[in-house]
């Protein structure tokens, strides 16, 4: 609608603006790793029609949908134990997947899945002392280190910590930073 697949360079032709969309969606899921294809089905004889007027003004006002980023499924494990006896994973993914769906315009998109070409992961661990609980969080996409955090919570309250970190990830990702230099690993 910003002008590509306008008819006469003015007028929103709806057989013309599905065909572009079909068009665009092949190269769009290349990046994602997928192949896609749609079809566009029309009623039999059905004929295409104009649904608006666009002028060269007005086209600059169309709003495009940002690019957001993707997230895949979260892990987290206690330091000493090495498995998630908190389920603090469950509980983080459940705010990805709900952070995923609410407001306009969402903040990220929610990968439910373990690997996927441009995402981000979101893992860390943590330990518990008594009723307190520190989380060391890592986001990182590919072998960058985009942002690391600490967070302290209880030990009953773990949705509203997990709430805190997709918080703490999804303002990272809005504001992303040069990515964190990784430590040398010494042998």
């Amino acid at each position: 609608m910003r002008g590509a697949a306008l008819r006469e360079d003015q007028f929103v032709d709806v057989g013309r603006l599905f065909s572009f969309a079909a068009d665009q969606v092949p190269q769009l899921a290349t990046g994602s790793g997928g192949i896609q294809r749609p079809i566009v089905a029309m009623p039999r004889g059905g004929a295409s029609f104009d649904i608006g007027r666009l002028t060269s003004q007005l086209r600059g006002q169309v709003p495009l949908q940002p690019v957001l980023p993707l997230v895949l499924r979260a892990t987290f494990q206690d330091e000493r134990r090495f498995r998630d006896q908190l389920d603090l994973g469950r509980s983080v993914n459940d705010q990805l997947r709900a952070a995923s769906m609410r407001g306009t315009p969402a903040a990220l998109v929610f990968v439910d899945a373990d690997d996927f070409p441009g995402a981000c992961e979101l893992v860390g661990r943590y330990s518990i002392i008594g009723e307190e609980v520190a989380v060391n969080v890592l986001l990182a996409l590919g072998n960058k280190d985009v942002a690391r955090f600490t967070l302290e919570g209880q030990r009953q309250a773990v949705d509203e910590l997990a709430e805190e970190i997709v918080f703490r990830a999804t303002q990272e990702l809005r504001n992303p930073r040069e990515p964190i230099e990784q430590p040398e690993i010494v042998k």
